[in-house]
């Protein structure tokens, strides 16, 4: 995960990390097969949950790594347990 994180960070793509990791054998970023399912938790909750929305929105290339960063600081500091609102 950290690996991966690093990569998109420097604006490689999803797909190409994970191809050179397939590559090398360089092991599971289980972090990029569970983002989309951690999305569909936090909104059945009905939590904001902006790391998470950030996170997976730069796994699926919706946004880049500069672009989330901005977002996140951008965002209204609360807490994250307000049900019903969303980023």
């Amino acid at each position: 995960n950290k690996s991966v994180g690093i990569r998109l960070g420097k604006g490689e793509t999803i797909s190409d990390i994970l191809q050179s990791r397939a590559d090398s054998l360089s092991g599971v970023a289980e972090g990029v097969a569970t983002a989309p399912a951690a999305v569909k938790l936090v909104d059945k909750l009905g939590l904001r949950a902006p790391m998470i929305r950030a996170a997976a929105a730069v796994i699926a290339n919706e946004i880049n790594a500069l672009e989330a960063v901005k977002m996140l600081l951008s965002y209204p500091a609360h807490s994250d347990l307000v049900v019903g609102e969303t980023l």
